[in-house]
């Protein structure tokens, strides 16, 4: 499986728990622009996600300019910028562990 792959794979199952939640989710397929999932809930502030799967840390390839460029994306719109690390060896967060939904 390519790099991808795996990276769709885990946008797909961020997106799912984001939905088994009540939430509508856009993903936003090979964009390359800031969020990966913009998420968005009747009540709540619309969600710009980036997705990260690096094993050494969530922000070993999400520098300071991508960064910038997701919160300065995220304030434009009136969104939330939510980075959501969901590394190789580990399962999707928990309801509510790691994305406050």
């Amino acid at each position: 499986m390519t790099n991808y792959a795996r990276g769709t794979r885990r946008e797909h199952k961020i997106g799912d728990l984001y939905e088994e939640n009540g939430w509508a989710v856009v993903r936003a397929a090979g964009s390359h622009g800031p969020a990966d999932l913009v998420c968005m809930k009747a009540g709540r502030q619309t969600e710009l996600v980036q997705v990260k799967a690096d094993r050494s840390s969530a922000f070993a390839h999400f520098g300071p300019a991508e960064r910038e460029e997701l919160l300065r994306f995220a304030l434009k719109a009136g969104a939330r910028a939510v980075l959501a690390w969901h590394p190789p060896d580990r399962k999707p967060p928990a309801r509510g562990e790691s994305l406050n939904i």
